[in-house]
């Protein structure tokens, strides 16, 4: 006998930094990093597993700041807004909310000098919200590309 729970959808959210001076110490490569991205957007593609729904990345960003900046936190400039649900019922899907990415494009606008690069990966299945806009994942890259021009780094794996 066995009990098994299944999470129908979620949508998980992670922060990390890469600290310069640590990295330089430690030997870490440019190459280290384009694998350890390739590996988030993969490793979530491909791993294997039963308890988990729909398990798909939607959305990687990378900031590269110049110098030792830091904007820090920018997973706090990201809000879920709920479309198909209301607030606090069950999320299916994508179709049921999108992120409102409003802030965070602001915030990048605003430290735009002190950025290096800006590397971005989005799923075709995925909604965005900007002021008053909706758009979808080739949407959201376009508005990036309008604003950010030579800063953006379109990633692909």
């Amino acid at each position: 006998f066995t009990e098994k729970f299944i999470v129908m959808y979620a949508l998980i959210c992670a922060y990390g930094v890469v600290d310069n001076n640590r990295a330089y110490n430690a030997g870490l490569k440019h190459e280290d990093l384009q694998l350890l991205y390739e590996g988030l957007w993969n490793g979530t593609k491909h791993l294997a597993t039963t308890s988990k729904a729909q398990h798909v990345p939607r959305l990687l960003m990378v900031v590269e700041y110049e110098d030792n900046y830091m904007i820090g936190e920018l997973n706090h400039y990201v809000k879920m807004v709920y479309k198909k649900v209301a607030s606090g019922e069950e999320i299916r899907g994508v179709e049921d909310y999108l992120l409102d990415v409003t802030e965070l494009f602001n915030v990048l606008k605003e430290n735009i000098s002190r950025i290096k690069a800006i590397k971005l990966i989005v799923s075709e299945r995925f909604n965005f919200k900007l002021e008053d806009e909706e758009f979808d994942g080739e949407g959201l890259i376009n508005k990036f590309e309008s604003e950010f021009k030579d800063k953006l780094v379109l990633m692909s794996f």
